[in-house]
């Protein structure tokens, strides 16, 4: 959408990735100029380059799937793995709070070999997610509790 809306201010700002990414400024300006003549090559271009997003990968819908579900189930039982092994339930949750985390931080950054994001970025902004979720869980699971009485 916003190619179509803002040709000029597109352009520019991929001939400015350009830049960043080590190219000559003038030839920038070239490639950017190139690559928006063509709608195709200027959104795949835009969505690799802005948004870390390989285009090709698309194709895999089974693949990429099967990565997600994949995700979805480790990173739900990360925090279920102390209950497994330890007794003691206070000892679990303790435990459970510690590697929560660091497995969600872990998992982030292993999502990342899909994407050219910044592995520690992902793992935190997963394992911050992750942290949110269990609060607003938790709080749920609190109003519920006083609700239900």
């Amino acid at each position: 959408m916003e190619l179509h809306a803002y040709p000029k201010e597109e352009r520019k700002e991929l001939a400015n990735m350009y830049v960043a990414d080590g190219w000559d400024k003038k030839l920038a300006a070239q490639m950017a100029e190139q690559a928006s003549q063509n709608h195709e090559l200027f959104l795949k271009e835009m969505a690799y380059r802005e948004l870390k997003v390989f285009p090709d990968m698309e194709h895999q819908p089974k693949y990429n799937a099967a990565v997600m579900g994949i995700s979805y189930i480790f990173g739900g039982a990360i925090p279920l793995i102390p209950y497994l092994l330890v007794a003691d339930i206070q000892t679990a949750f303790i435990a459970s709070l510690i590697i929560t985390p660091i497995g969600l931080l872990s998992l982030g950054a292993f999502v990342t070999k899909f994407s050219k994001q910044s592995w520690i970025k992902v793992g935190i902004e997963m394992a911050t997610l992750g942290g949110f979720a269990a609060v607003v869980g938790y709080l749920v699971g609190q109003i519920s509790n006083v609700l239900l009485k």
